[in-house]
């Protein structure tokens, strides 16, 4: 496989698990009782959406946030940043692997590829590991 079919797999790839996954927290969200008007939280006056948007779904909340193919396409590795407590990033991330084999029949269907990859999804912790870094160097 040459260097450029095999990026734009990967971001074939990448775009699909995302998209399938921001899917899947709207439904989790719309399932969830609305707010009450007299309990919704003030509008924030910044523009920064995860003020005001996000703080109700944040044990919910992951990112994609990259996505490794081997050079053969057999196998992918999709790292996962989540939110939350050890124990809610934990419980999230079993759910991310419970939708493995729906993924993957997803990347079949949209994705011409010879080998439908095998998925692994693993944990990013290097946004964590750069807070702690931030912190020594203060």
């Amino acid at each position: 496989m040459n260097e450029v079919r095999h990026h734009r797999l990967q971001n074939q790839i990448h775009r699909l698990v995302a998209t399938y996954y921001q899917r899947e927290i709207e439904e989790i969200n719309s399932e969830k009782p609305e707010i009450d008007s007299e309990n919704k939280p003030e509008p924030k006056s910044d523009k920064n959406p995860f003020n005001a948007s996000l703080t109700h779904t944040l044990p919910n909340y992951g990112t994609i946030t990259r996505c490794e193919l081997n050079p053969d396409g057999s196998f992918v590795k999709i790292y996962v940043s989540i939110w939350g407590t050890p124990t809610q990033q934990a419980k999230k991330l079993k759910e991310f692997k419970r939708h493995v084999p729906t993924i993957r029949s997803r990347i079949a269907k949209n994705i011409r590829m010879r080998v439908i990859p095998q998925i692994a999804i693993i944990q990013d912790l290097s946004y964590e590991k750069a807070e702690g870094i931030v912190d020594v160097l203060k």
